[in-house]
């Protein structure tokens, strides 16, 4: 067999519109984290109808206000125009997803030839029904400049009460996750000689086989002479937190050989003076707390466990979802 044909056979096929798609985020992607400032996070599962999360940003500072971008790329989103925009014509199930979705949705048309892309909020009032189908009008004057950062911010916030319910939408799959006997592990890098208090989070998902399922990473968070025993509950109301006492153990026992440990150059080994269980419980540690810190970073790793709140959402979300509304 020739070359050629090895080639041609350990290909895969890549659907003509990938490279143009995944391009369009790209320059999507700069367009938020050079020209705004903001945080750009790619979805996976963009297939689903949101390409991206977009976190705004204000004086340097994560603010947790987030909008989803659903991307288009192309000259055939840009053909169909009104007098005001791009006709842009959505199927029935992303409008579903949209409507019913935690974060206000924004879709982006992207121009790659002419380097420019414009947007348009998802809601009832833009989307147009033309009785089988839908349309909505994306402005030509509402470029992806910093000129709509003002409006932009505006969209992603909301009252405090609809804010609060969004992140607990946006953690369901983490309550279902434990729920269904899989396991979460938080990991904490802590900047401890920073006044600023910067941290790195991530999120690390195990299914109740054991089996890997991604993680989800926060890079650099600010909690301003905190006490990250006190904060980190707080980023997961819906979760009990605890020291992963296995990933714990190796390093509270060097602490104990420190400590307690006699070396005995005869015998070849140590003695204690107290046994490793009785030391331990004689500690005025946090219940939380870093297993090891080298100067610069603190290092953290914790469980978490669903809670009386989270359980109570997964009911409540459930009974909306499928259950009939209450009178109200």
């Amino acid at each position: 067999m020739g070359y050629k044909a090895l080639r041609h056979n350990a290909c895969m096929q890549v659907p003509p519109s990938e490279p143009a798609q995944r391009a369009g985020v790209a320059f999507t992607e700069l367009a938020i984290t050079a020209d705004f400032g903001w945080l750009f996070r790619d979805q996976l599962e963009s297939d689903l109808g949101v390409d991206a999360h977009v976190e705004c940003v204000i004086d340097g500072l994560g603010t947790g206000r987030l909008l989803g971008l659903q991307i288009k790329t192309g000259p055939s989103y840009l053909t169909e125009k009104s007098d005001d925009g791009f006709v842009y014509r959505p199927d029935h199930k992303h409008v579903d997803y949209w409507l019913t979705h935690s974060l206000p949705i924004l879709v982006v048309l992207v121009d790659l030839n002419e380097r420019r892309a414009w947007w348009q909020t998802v809601n009832r009032e833009t989307l147009i029904s033309t009785g089988k189908h839908w349309k909505m009008i994306v402005p030509f004057a509402q470029q992806l400049v910093p000129d709509w950062r003002e409006e932009l911010e505006r969209l992603a916030y909301a009252d405090p009460y609809i804010l609060r319910l969004r992140q607990y939408q946006l953690a369901k799959q983490w309550m279902q996750l434990l729920h269904d006997g899989g396991q979460l592990t938080l990991t904490v890098e802590e900047w401890v000689n920073k006044s600023s208090g910067r941290a790195a989070l991530k999120l690390i998902a195990q299914n109740q086989d054991g089996d890997d399922l991604g993680d989800r990473s926060w890079p650099y968070l600010i909690f301003p002479f905190a006490d990250y025993a006190e904060e980190l509950p707080r980023l997961f109301p819906w979760a009990d937190l605890q020291v992963d006492e296995d990933h714990y153990h190796d390093y509270d026992f060097a602490q104990y050989e420190l400590d307690c440990g006699i070396w005995d150059s005869e015998d070849g080994r140590y003695f204690y003076g107290e046994s490793f269980d009785e030391w331990r419980r004689a500690q005025t540690w946090h219940k939380l707390r870093p297993y090891e810190e080298d100067g610069e970073v603190a290092h953290w790793r914790l469980q978490l466990t669903l809670n009386d709140v989270g359980r109570a959402f997964l009911t409540l979300d459930q009974q909306l979802t499928e259950g009939l509304l209450p009178l109200a």
